[in-house]
């Protein structure tokens, strides 16, 4: 038998004898494993190929023409073009002109509508498609039902008609169009599974059917020969795009542009640290089963086997175990992939491609998982190796010290790498930056050893069983430092990730721009007709019982159609602006930059009204209303017939200007000037005009809308009910609520608390019961000496707690430097890059996540452990 199936053979017995142990190894190869396969897989599914995306887009077309109404262009490779700066003149070519003799073309349209069915009225997208021709195939598929085939049917996509509440054979109706449609089918669309898409009868509605805001689509065009780009260039000369399948004969090549290596380096350290973890985490179990096998292997290095024969049988362990581990991570990835699959569609809304399997992907994943066993195992097959022969036949072991030269260098390494990652921030560095956070976090990881044996000496003060807890993670570091350097490596991850999302999350939260006060709903009327104006506020009003509503009328002078006769706004005072752009030169210089990113009126944001400039007549209800602003400046000001107004427009004397003009005069206009009081830079930037204020501008006024409030912000379901309230009156309104900032990464704070809790306890779980397997002897002295039963219990919520408690800690500080590198990159590029206006990320700790982390999990980890583990002694033999 050759020495490798020698070793194979006993790596496999050895395997089979601690089934415990070889499954806790092979979980924790599967499992990163089984969640990059599954990512893989995912990934690969929703990746679409150019002819996949390409029959979404235009179905079984050849290409897509598009006129841009130029005289000519120049089409650019890959999508887009430039030149077209001279409007075209006289009437377009025809589009069959510009292609091959024998070409067809399909036309499309659609624009954004409203469609009510029973006490639902929500906004969707109708489409003039016919999608049953040919050339459309791959763009729409029926699910149910028919086509629709006359005047009066359409057919919903499955997610409008869930919206709407409807099936086959329900009616629905058009906001742009009053008359009743017949739902006559369900058709899917092939891009998004969220589509909230009607499909009609191309001119089953009339011309207007789509109303004059209607976009004309691309045209689809069908060939009777292959495009070359000499086509490509004779529909860009009369100033139409025409966007090929495919790559074309005679295309130029595109222009490929350098890009960043950071997503790489991302990428590959990723890799690296998800290896690091699984090594860390393995090899205290590969330790373990060579101790136990110690005198097996001391057996045979007495019997004539070498060092290397050692080495091998226990790398053997790793290389048999890392097989089943991969092999089951990477089916079980598959498994998960395809579970997940329907449910990641419906949450991103995107329909993927077919079910991908790329098996060179996935056989490396597999292969990884080997590599990483056998990782995990060579350090404890050299410590095998070395072992004293004549002390493992008698079971004796030896001190373990830390070598002093490794913490004092790991030190070393943690402080340059911090540095490195600081200095990468400053050089806007993301490859500096995750490579000095590498660098730092494996120093830390290189003074675990020296940290246990520290904390060790803490022993002599503590009751029994933390003193025995402390004294076994010193004496045996081999087992504990690399179970606190996984969880180090856990929560460093997470910490990190953490706080990059919860800066940017708090950021979000600080450049939310609001349009009403919090809980508000704004119902803007549209209607040219002012009676019809009336006619919907009153309607609206009756249907929000229950709120505090009030008309919003606005200054200004209208005819009947909706052209704007007379105009009034706020004169914007000079001194109250960012002087940015009227003193420094078009290239400021650092300073310049540096010392107006200190002017309060360069930063900062403005809020704007819902209803944007206009001049709003009111008094101190409506200021509120709109604002949520009030107190007795404002009742003060609206009592001496002035206005509150933003804080751009508001004089030293404490007035306000108003400019007064005409379209079509010639000449500054009228202006008219008001006591004023500004709005505080931080709130919303409202102009409300007493009634006083507002008869001496001279305009008439006019209903704008109206806007709700109350403590519960609005449901959705009432706003759909004011909505269809209003299109069902002819309103045409934008209804709008104002939620105030919604976080979209609470979930993604959840999730990494939860896996970090996940692989803390794990490592925490692991190292209590390598411990408990490798400390059977010390437990049998304690049951001779009168242990009593709970004593095992504490013994090993103690260990658990000093494995948890100290990498906890230690992650923490390690994933500080990326988070505290990344924001200070952000915020240099900030500063250069958007000025006038620079909004600093926040350095935001997510302290609850941190609580728990450091607090809470460890004390799950020791009453985990503690109820986990059997109270009674082990009698065991021991060898003198």
């Amino acid at each position: 038998m050759s020495a490798l199936g020698a070793t194979l053979r006993i790596a496999r017995r050895d395997a089979l004898r601690s089934k415990g142990r070889s499954a806790l190894v092979v979980a924790m190869i599967a499992l990163p494993v089984l969640g990059v396969g599954a990512a893989d897989v995912l990934w690969r599914t929703f990746q679409l190929s150019p002819e996949q995306k390409a029959s979404r887009a235009m179905g079984a077309a050849a290409a897509e023409l598009s006129d841009t109404g130029q005289a000519s262009i120049e089409q650019q490779t890959g999508g887009g073009y430039s030149g077209g700066s001279q409007a075209r003149v006289g009437p377009a070519p025809t589009p069959t002109s510009l292609l091959p003799a024998g070409s067809r073309v399909l036309s499309q349209r659609g624009r954004d509508t409203s469609y009510t069915a029973g006490e639902v009225t929500t906004n969707l997208s109708v489409r003039d498609l016919p999608y049953t021709d040919p050339l459309t195939r791959g763009m729409m598929r029926q699910l149910d039902g028919r086509p629709p085939q006359a005047v009066g049917e359409v057919v919903l996509t499955e997610a409008l008609a869930a919206r709407l509440s409807v099936r086959i054979g329900d009616d629905v109706s058009q906001a742009v169009a009053p008359r009743r449609l017949r739902v006559v089918g369900l058709v899917e669309d092939s891009s998004r599974t969220d589509a909230l898409t009607a499909v009609v009868l191309p001119g089953s509605l009339g011309p207007d059917s789509l109303g004059p805001e209607s976009i004309v689509g691309p045209l689809l065009v069908a060939v009777p020969r292959p495009l070359t780009w000499a086509d490509v260039t004779r529909a860009n000369a009369s100033g139409f795009v025409l966007s090929p399948r495919g790559h074309l004969p005679g295309e130029p090549p595109a222009q490929v542009r350098g890009g960043s290596g950071a997503p790489v380096t991302a990428a590959a350290l990723i890799v690296g640290m998800v290896l690091l973890e699984i090594v860390l985490l393995a090899g205290p179990a590969f330790a373990v089963g060579a101790k136990r096998q110690s005198r097996e292997l001391a057996l045979l290095a007495a019997t004539g086997g070498e060092r290397r024969d050692i080495r091998r049988t226990v790398l053997g362990s790793g290389l048999v175990l890392g097989a089943v581990g991969g092999v089951l991570g990477v089916g079980a990835g598959i498994a998960l992939a395809a579970a997940a699959l329907p449910q990641l569609r419906d949450y991103s809304g995107s329909r993927p491609g077919p079910f991908d399997l790329h098996a060179p992907e996935l056989l490396g994943l597999a292969l990884v998982g080997v590599l990483t066993a056998v990782l995990a195992a060579l350090l404890p097959a050299r410590s095998a190796a070395r072992q004293d022969v004549v002390a493992a036949l008698t079971g004796r072991r030896g001190q373990v010290r830390s070598l002093k030269r490794t913490p004092l260098i790991g030190a070393v390494a943690a402080v340059a790498g911090a540095a490195l990652a600081l200095h990468g921030a400053k050089e806007r560095n993301v490859n500096v930056i995750l490579a000095g956070s590498a660098l730092a976090e494996l120093g830390l990881v290189a003074t675990t050893p020296f940290l246990v044996g520290l904390v060790g000496r803490l022993g002599p003060w503590l009751p029994l069983a933390p003193r025995m807890a402390l004294r076994d993670a010193a004496r045996n570091r081999g087992r504990t430092a690399p179970a606190v350097s996984a969880v180090l490596a856990a929560v460093a991850g997470s910490v990190a990730i953490g706080t990059y999302v919860a800066s940017l999350d708090r950021y979000g939260e600080q450049a939310y721009a609001r349009e009403a006060p919090a809980g508000s709903l704004v119902v803007t009327l549209l209607s040219d007709d002012e009676a019809r104006r009336l006619t919907v506020a009153a309607a609206v009003r009756r249907s929000l019982a229950d709120f505090d509503v009030h008309a919003i009328h606005t200054v200004g002078a209208f005819s009947a159609t909706g052209v704007e006769l007379a105009s009034a706004n706020l004169v914007v005072v000079p001194k109250n602006t960012c002087g940015f752009g009227r003193t420094f030169e078009a290239q400021p210089s650092r300073a310049q930059l540096e010392a107006a990113a200190k002017d309060p009126l360069c930063n900062g944001r403005s809020l704007t009204s819902r209803f944007r400039d206009a001049l709003m007549v009111g008094g101190p209800a409506e200021l509120k209303a709109v604002a949520g602003l009030s107190g007795p400046s404002y009742d003060e000001v609206f009592a001496k017939g002035g206005a509150v107004v933003p804080f751009v427009s508001l004089s030293d004397q404490g007035t306000a200007t108003i400019t007064v003009r005409t379209p079509g005069r010639a000449g500054p206009g009228r202006q008219v000037v008001v006591p004023a009081v500004a709005a505080p830079r931080d709130q919303l930037q409202v102009s409300v005009l007493s009634p006083a204020a507002a008869s001496r501008v001279g305009l008439p006024t006019q209903l704008a809308g109206v806007i709700a409030t109350r403590d519960e912000v609005p449901t959705t379901r009432e706003q759909d009910r004011v909505q269809q309230v209003a299109v069902a009156l002819g309103g045409h309104p934008d209804v709008y609520v104002e939620r105030g900032y919604q976080s979209k990464y609470r979930l993604g704070l959840l999730a990494l608390l939860l896996g970090s809790a996940v692989i803390v306890l794990g490592a925490s779980g692991i190292a209590t019961g390598l411990a408990a397997a490798d400390s059977r002897s010390d437990l049998a002295t304690l049951a001779a000496v009168g242990a009593s039963p709970s004593t095992r219990r504490r013994l090993a919520a103690f260990q658990s707690a000093v494995t948890a408690g100290l990498g906890t800690l230690l992650g923490v500080l390690a994933g500080l430097v990326p988070a505290v590198g990344i924001v200070r990159a952000l915020n240099t590029a900030a500063r250069e890059g958007s000025f006038p206006r620079f909004d600093p990320y926040p350095l935001v700790l997510p302290w609850t996540n941190l609580a728990i982390t450091v607090l809470v999990v460890p004390l799950i980890a020791a009453g985990a452990a503690a109820l986990l583990t059997r109270s009674r002694l082990p009698l065991v033999s021991r060898i003198t």
